[in-house]
């Protein structure tokens, strides 16, 4: 074993202590270095597809670093991050998957970070794994999806670098020609065309070379094979077949695509794209939150797509969509269930998520560390290569998973039951729950006895080879996430550090580096437990810093990492005076979009209007607003059709939080950007004293729309407004990228004439007047 010398973060301490180096003697430095060794996980040794993912949603590459040792101790034997390429600005999540680039670096980080962080998890055995936007580039809002974004670089402003096939939306998922070759509200690239397969080719080399061990490729399913359902049709490609082909290190990669089955036909195509790469099996989410939720465990019983070959099924409990789109709707508990059935199963890799707690780059949520999840994490690392067995102990409320005859794992979300000679799979033996609960069991012949706790999730195996960090944390803090100026009680267990059996334990802490540090003496609770409160400082703003010692010569600083408590800063973010609710309606096609606006946090609740609430105001293109300017603490918005036959949120479900500026958009609640907002409103004038029609019409449509035409109304459109002395005027507020506009007398009389194209508007107000279309 190599020697370990003190790291700057331990010299800098120890000086603020006054204490000398030489003071500390060499054997009792490597006592905590070989104690950090033997417990350190041998993840080496699982491949990524037989190992756990954790998707660090919208984490900077310098926040996961910092939790690499936590990440390694709960059983995580790949991380995947989000997308690394540039991207449009924004804070919103989405805006990391609208690329402007195929280059490393965006607001989660620089090159330099990523690699930084793909050199630190190697040290770990843990492989980084890159959500790669391979499929679009950004778009231009909405109305100009089909167009790019100016924020995308000029190498991708080829026109024949994209497919022009309905590039707003997509009809029919049944229909691979539109699926693969049409846009989802994006750019979309024409991965058929060589010199966009070369520039994938480079992307994906130079991650490799700057440390990624794989890819999830995000809408692989709009991308063309040339097999299964593809094979020897027009649009088939071989994008898949060059690209992934000409990747460096390919053999030891992983590589999954996101191929959505939700129209689970054969238009998914997912067989083909599981002859090049593991494949999602999205809906089993679905099926898992949907069996907790209704406490019916056996419904999680068949996967959603039973005909994956072994080794290729990647699938999850929730993924960044589902819980930005408010799709999970069940508790953190039910999730720590729903993810002990999925770790717990074989053929799958299993991806766990952290949900976000705020914009791009930050924190996410931490119950990944969760004691249970890491029990079942390593459970899962265990029992690589054992088969399957499903029973139901205590009917629908409780699933046991035998694994070979090396190990069960029991999910109860129900009443606590004991195991009389129950069968199962297990070899003869005394087992301990390894999740801590404390419970034994006793296996003879095929048969368990013992007692298995309510709403507890239990693991029994033998390690086998596989070293299993202790289930306790050595650190732990109320609350769990403290705040800037207030109270945090830090607990530490010293039972397996080398600090355990010590008569006296110090704290030596300070935040954001080391600021600020002191020492202070713990109070012992007992059992080699010890407790210290402290008062987080007013001017801390990322995290606590700890270390431990005996008061002599013997110190804990977790293997040289040191101990860390995030923080948050404590802000009441003001009201906003005006809050504003956009509906986007052209998913829904309501004939009337109304809001209902309601605030029940008080002890009566207050609303602007009795159910169905108030008519929303047009802003053309099928986008609906309203602004609240009451400074209500907690309003709500729930979007119907004026009616009971259609709202969203669902009936009984609570309204979306109107914060801000927001959208619903897309099955998704979001910030809105407001320089998406649409604003432009120009008037179109006609001078009628040349033509004296009885009857002045417009007829306004978008002329560059490529699917459907847009249109204010059918021919011959809308009359116009009289505004005296011959003139007539209509105010447009669409916000399309190339309207037009035709004028009529409401009948066959047309300026200009039949079979030409309309005059064009923009920003500027116009008039047609004397045979001249000019601004006006």
């Amino acid at each position: 074993m190599k020697k370990k010398f003190f790291t700057k973060k331990l010299a800098a301490f120890l000086g603020a202590l006054g204490i000398a180096f030489s003071v500390i003697p060499t054997t009792a430095f490597n006592e905590a270095v070989i104690y950090a060794a033997t417990q350190t996980p041998n993840l080496n040794n699982i491949k990524t597809k037989d190992g756990i993912i954790i998707q660090m949603h919208m984490w900077s590459f310098n926040n996961i670093k910092s939790k690499l040792p936590e990440l390694a101790a709960a059983g995580y034997k790949a991380v995947q991050v989000s997308p690394i390429q540039g991207c449009i600005r924004g804070t919103e999540w989405w805006a990391l998957y609208q690329p402007t680039n195929q280059a490393i670096g965006n607001p989660l980080g620089s090159r330099d970070d990523f690699k930084a962080l793909c050199s630190e998890a190697e040290k770990y055995g843990i492989d980084i794994i890159v959500d790669a936007v391979m499929n679009h580039m950004a778009n231009n809002g909405k109305g100009r999806e089909d167009e790019w974004s100016s924020q995308v670089v000029d190498e991708f402003k080829n026109w024949d670098y994209y497919h022009h096939v309905g590039q707003n939306s997509i009809p029919d998922y049944k229909d691979r020609y539109r699926t693969t070759q049409g846009g989802i509200g994006m750019p979309d690239l024409n991965t058929q065309h060589p010199a966009i397969q070369q520039k994938a080719i480079n992307f994906l080399n130079d991650c490799i070379a700057s440390g990624a061990d794989g890819f999830r490729f995000d809408a692989v399913k709009h991308i063309e094979t040339n097999v299964g359902e593809d094979a020897g049709k027009s649009w088939a490609g071989n994008y898949w077949t060059n690209v992934l082909g000409n990747l460096n290190n390919k053999n030891n990669l992983f590589i999954y695509g996101e191929a959505l089955d939700e129209a689970n036909s054969n238009a998914d195509n997912i067989g083909g794209y599981a002859s090049f790469m593991s494949v999602t099996d999205h809906y089993y989410g679905k099926t898992l939150r949907d069996a907790v939720r209704n406490y019916n465990l056996p419904a999680a019983q068949s996967w959603d797509i039973n005909t994956l070959p072994t080794g290729t099924r990647v699938s999850y409990v929730e993924n960044h969509d589902n819980y930005e789109h408010n799709e999970s709707n069940i508790t953190d508990e039910q999730r720590t269930f729903a993810w002990g059935i999925l770790a717990a199963r074989a053929n799958v890799t299993p991806m766990y998520l952290s949900r976000r707690t705020g914009s791009i780059g930050s924190m996410g949520t931490n119950d990944w560390n969760n004691d249970q999840v890491k029990a079942v994490n390593w459970f899962h690392n265990a029992m690589i290569g054992q088969n399957e067995y499903l029973r139901y102990p205590n009917g629908n409320t409780c699933m046991q998973i035998d694994r070979g005859t090396k190990g069960i794992a029991f999910v109860n979300e129900g009443s606590g039951f004991n195991l009389n000679n129950a069968p199962t799979n297990l070899a003869s033996g005394t087992y301990t729950d390894k999740g801590g609960s404390g419970q034994s069991y006793t296996v003879s012949g095929g048969k368990i006895s013992g007692f298995v706790p309510s709403n507890r999730i239990i693991v029994l195996y033998d390690n086998g080879g596989i070293i299993i960090p202790p289930t306790t944390k050595a650190v732990t803090c109320n609350p769990e996430t403290p705040v800037v100026s207030s109270q945090a009680t830090i607990t530490y267990d010293a039972s397996n550090t080398v600090l355990n059996g010590a008569s006296k334990v110090n704290i030596h802490w300070g935040y954001d580096g080391w600021k600020g540090a002191k020492t202070e003496s713990m109070t012992s609770l007992g059992s080699n437990k010890w407790s210290f409160t402290l008062t987080v400082p007013s001017g801390a703003t990322t995290n606590l810093d700890l270390v431990f010692n005996n008061g002599g010569s013997t110190w804990d600083n977790n293997s040289s990492t040191d101990y860390s408590i995030t923080i948050t800063a404590k802000v009441t973010p003001p009201i906003p005076a005006n809050r504003v609710a956009y509906f986007d309606n052209s998913t829904f096609n309501w004939n009337n979009v109304y809001v209902y606006v309601y605030d029940e946090s008080g002890s009566t609740v207050k609303e602007v209007a009795k159910w169905p609430g108030v008519p929303m105001n047009s802003k053309g293109n099928n986008l609906y607003e309203y602004t609240l300017t009451t400074d209500w603490t907690d309003a709500r918005v729930i979007f119907n059709n004026g009616n009971t036959s259609a709202q969203i949120p669902g009936s009984g479900q609570k309204g979306f939080a109107l914060t801000g500026i927001q959208i619903y958009q897309n099955n998704a609640w979001a910030n809105y950007d407001p320089i998406e907002i649409p604003s432009t409103k120009t008037i179109a004038y006609f001078d009628n004293s040349s033509y004296n029609w009885s009857n002045v019409y417009i007829y306004v449509y978008d002329a560059k729309s490529t699917s459907s035409i847009q249109e204010v109304a059918k021919w011959p459109g809308v009359p116009m407004k009289n505004e005296g002395n011959g003139i007539y005027s209509y105010e447009i507020t669409q916000d399309w990228a190339n309207k037009r506009v035709i004028f009529n007398n409401g009948s066959n009389t047309q300026v200009p004439g039949s079979g030409q194209e309309g005059y064009p508007i923009s920003t500027s107000n116009m008039i047609l007047q004397n045979g001249t279309w000019a601004t006006k």
